[in-house]
């Protein structure tokens, strides 16, 4: 690692941390890595950004890669999952609340630097997953499920497997078909909703 980069020495206990000096930190480091990639985050860069010195970073946290992970904790999603007592519309509801919030939230932005990342720093990777990706799993497979109990989805489908696939296509789409600051078309999420549905709907 670069000299910004290496671990600091054990921070000592002095007047108590600034909220708002914590959330300007975490703001600017996801921004820049949307940006400018994370081989480009330094701890002067976010400093910069973020309006504070580096020794106040450096009193929070030891490294780049801390306050990344750090970062995406401060994301945990409360999701508000629909029951319209209709499964597939259920799902179309989900669908769009998900892509509303990529135009504008962090996670579409930054998923290519993720994934070039998290080969070398696989708990920038747990923390992606556990508070982005996991909290969105949670309310396609509650979905699922509950259509089980419906008679609305075949019984013997894997809840796990399809959980994977619905948000799966749509990653695909955006990291390898899309300009990397392009969206994907309005209607692509419920295509691939809806292609899915016909082969787990229940006859």
């Amino acid at each position: 690692m670069t000299g910004n980069r290496e671990t600091q020495a054990p921070r000592r206990p002095g007047r108590p941390r600034s909220v708002r000096a914590d959330k300007a930190i975490l703001k600017a480091t996801v921004e820049l890595l949307a940006e400018a990639g994370y081989q480009a985050l330094t701890i002067e860069g976010i400093a910069e950004r973020a309006g504070v010195g580096k020794t106040t970073i450096y009193r929070r946290f030891s490294s780049v890669e801390e306050i990344l992970v750090a970062a995406f904790g401060e994301m945990d999603l409360v999701i508000d999952v629909p029951d319209t007592g209709n499964t597939w519309e259920d799902l179309r509801l989900l669908g769009q609340a998900f892509a509303g919030r990529a135009a504008t939230a962090v996670m579409f932005p930054v998923m290519g630097q993720i994934v070039g990342t998290a080969l070398t720093n696989p708990a920038v990777l747990d923390a992606f997953r556990e508070h982005l990706m996991k909290p969105r799993q949670a309310s396609i497979k509650a979905i699922l499920r509950r259509g089980v109990e419906r008679g609305d989805i075949r019984a013997d489908i894997d809840v796990d497997l399809i959980a994977d696939l619905i948000p799966g296509g749509i990653i695909f789409h955006k990291l390898f078909q899309l300009p990397s600051d392009a969206m994907f078309a309005e209607d692509y999420p419920e295509r691939v909703l809806d292609t899915i549905w016909k082969g787990i709907k229940a006859e």
